[in-house]
C-alpha cells in the first residue's frame, strides 16, 4: 500500500484565528475521508461557522473527533518555534491509517500501516491586537485590522480549496477495507527557515 503525502503550502495567520482554522482545516480533512468508512459507521455530519472568518465548513459529527482535534491544537500551540519578531512557525502532520494483523510462526502481532498523511505548515503572527495601538486612531486602526483579516480569510480559503482538490484527486492508495483511524501529531519547525520564510514575504500592515 502507497504512503501518500498531501503538503498544503505554508501560510500565515494570526494568533488570535489559529485555533479555529486550525479546526476549520482539520475537520474538512477528516470529513473527507469520512464517506469511506464502512457502512456500520453512522455518518451525523454538522456544519460549522467560523466567527472569525466568512467561512463554514462540515465535520462528521463525532464527539472523540473533536477531541482529539482540539488536544491537537493545544498540543501544536505548546511546540511553536519562535522565529523572529512576533512570529513564530509550526508544522501538524495528520495522518489516516488502517490496523492489520499478522501471524509470524506461533506469535500474531497488531501492525499500523499509515496509508495517507496531510502536513499543515503555518507561521503565527503574534502582533498585538491593531486596537490596542494607542498611537492610531479609531478609523485607522480599523482599516488595518480588516486589511489583516481579509488576507488571513483569503490564505484559509486558499487552503481549503487545495484541500478538496487533493482530497478528491486519485484514491488508489486507500485501503479497501473501508475502515480507519487517524492521529495528529506536531513536528518541530526549524528556526532558520522560519526566519528567511518572514524576511522574504511581505509584511502584515497591523
Amino acid at each position: 500500500m502507497n504512503h501518500v503525502e498531501r503538503r498544503l503550502p505554508e501560510f500565515e495567520l494570526g494568533e488570535d484565528n489559529l485555533t479555529e482554522a486550525l479546526q476549520c482545516l482539520m475537520h474538512t480533512i477528516i470529513f473527507a475521508r469520512w464517506p469511506l468508512q464502512s457502512s456500520t459507521s453512522n455518518l451525523a455530519p454538522r456544519e460549522i461557522e467560523c466567527e472569525n472568518f466568512p467561512i463554514a465548513y462540515a465535520s462528521c459529527g463525532e464527539s472523540w473527533v473533536h477531541q482529539r482535534v482540539d488536544e491537537a491544537i493545544v498540543e501544536f500551540k505548546a511546540n511553536l518555534v519562535p522565529a523572529g519578531p512576533e512570529l513564530a512557525r509550526g508544522c501538524l502532520s495528520l495522518g489516516f491509517y488502517e490496523r492489520r494483523h499478522n501471524k509470524v510462526v506461533f506469535w500474531s502481532y497488531e501492525e499500523k500501516v499509515v496509508w495517507e498523511e496531510w502536513v499543515i505548515p503555518l507561521l503565527v503572527n503574534h502582533t498585538p491586537h491593531v486596537a490596542a495601538n494607542e498611537r492610531l486612531s479609531a478609523t485607522e486602526a480599523d482599516r488595518l485590522q480588516d486589511s489583516a483579516n481579509a488576507m488571513y480569510t483569503a490564505s484559509l480559503q486558499e487552503r481549503m480549496m487545495e484541500i478538496f482538490t487533493m482530497a478528491n484527486g486519485d484514491l488508489d492508495h486507500i485501503p479497501p477495507s473501508g475502515t480507519f483511524d487517524f492521529e495528529v501529531s506536531c513536528q518541530q519547525a526549524d528556526q532558520r527557515e522560519a526566519f528567511r520564510t518572514r524576511m522574504a514575504a511581505p509584511p502584515v500592515a497591523v
